[in-house]
Formats: structure tokens, C-alpha cells, sequence
């Protein structure tokens, strides 16, 4: 019997189960690749920002680049100013190199970094005071990692009870960075905490 409307065919099993699936569709041509993907690398980009996710080199306002372009053209290549001078000017020639501050190379000092985790810290001030037979154990902390030190120090404290001492102290530690393709060095004063963990009864260790 034939359904649906008068003069049309009705459709096989094979054409509905295709319709179904989406075979019987024709699949749209995929869209070029973005011109982003395959930017050479000494190439600059314009136009607006690239999307989310998208491969891209250097990407600046079609405003710079122009005046970057021009100069380029009317002047000699010293004179011209790179894309990353024109947004972020000075800031961007130098590139800022932390020294390490200076450190005691004492053994019984433990400097809290952001690598090592509370365990390892743990263990090892735990290693000091039981197989080494420190009395005393002094756990440094600057700027950001003093919140880590506070928190190694009140894991100590609960591990040993009453047999540890506590003696907090607070410093200001000065820092010098150094500037590439300068010259100029800049100081900084960072916070500092010392914990000096001490045994109550010293006679202990060497009982």
C-alpha cells in the first residue's frame, strides 16, 4: 500500500535506515583552517584576538602594528620599536632574575620551599631531632611559605607533645633581583619567620 502524500514514493528500509543514521545526508565541506594554525613564526597578526584554544604567535592591534610597520619602513632597523615595547613598554626589554637569598648551611636549618611538600618537610625534622640528635631544629619560612612553615611547626608540636619547645620570630629578609640587558639591580624586603623548635629536656637524645 502506498502512504503519504499522492505522488510521492514510499522509501525502502535501506533509504529510511540511512535517513535515520544520517548517511543518506550529504556532509557539509569542512571549513579552510584558520589562518591563525599556520601564522609563521616571525609573522604578526591581525585583526582581532585569536579564539579561545587557537595556536597563535604574536597578536597585537591593527593600530600598533601599523605604526610598528611604518617605522620599520621609514627608519633603520634600530630605530624601529618591537610590538612587545609599543604595549608594554620598558618593563618588557628586561626580564627580572630572583637571586636566592643568602642561607645558612647549618644542618639543623630547614628552608620551607613551594616544591617540597608538608610530609617530606615533616619527615625530615622528625630525621633531625631523632636520628641525627639535634636539640634544637630551626624551620625557616619567607613571604608566601610562611603560612607552610606555621603549619610544619603545629605538626611537630602535635607529634612530640610535651617534649618540644616553641620559639617563633619574625624578621625582614632583603632581596636582590637582578635585571637582563641591564645594568640595575632592584631590592626588595621580603617577611621572614623563623621556628625554633627545641627539646625541653636536652639530656634526652644522648640518654
Amino acid at each position: 500500500r502506498l502512504r503519504g502524500v499522492a505522488g510521492r514514493r514510499p522509501r525502502s528500509g535501506r533509504a529510511k535506515r540511512g535517513a535515520r543514521s544520517g548517511r543518506g545526508r550529504a556532509r557539509r565541506p569542512r571549513s579552510p583552517p584558520s589562518a591563525v594554525r599556520h601564522a609563521p613564526a616571525s609573522g604578526l597578526l591581525r585583526g582581532p584576538p585569536p579564539r579561545h584554544g587557537a595556536v597563535h604567535r604574536i597578536w597585537a592591534p591593527p593600530l600598533l602594528m601599523d605604526v610598528a610597520m611604518q617605522q620599520a619602513e621609514d627608519g633603520p632597523p634600530q630605530a624601529a620599536l618591537s610590538i612587545d615595547a609599543l604595549l608594554y613598554g620598558d618593563e618588557a626589554q628586561s626580564h627580572r632574575v630572583r637571586r636566592p637569598p643568602p642561607r645558612l648551611c647549618a644542618e639543623n636549618h630547614v628552608y620551607v620551599a613551594r616544591r617540597q611538600t608538608l610530609a617530606v618537610l615533616f619527615k625530615i625534622v622528625r630525621k633531625l631531632f631523632d636520628r641525627k640528635g639535634h636539640s634544637e631544629v630551626f624551620v625557616h619560612g619567607m613571604g608566601p611559605m610562611i603560612a607552610k612553615a606555621i603549619h610544619l611547626g603545629q605538626d611537630v608540636l602535635q607529634c612530640y607533645r610535651d617534649e618540644i619547645g616553641l620559639e617563633p620570630s619574625i624578621g625582614t629578609v632583603d632581596v636582590v633581583d637582578d635585571l637582563l640587558d641591564s645594568f640595575e639591580a632592584q631590592e626588595r624586603h621580603v617577611s621572614s619567620l623563623t621556628l625554633r623548635l627545641y627539646r625541653l629536656n636536652a639530656a634526652a637524645p644522648g640518654a
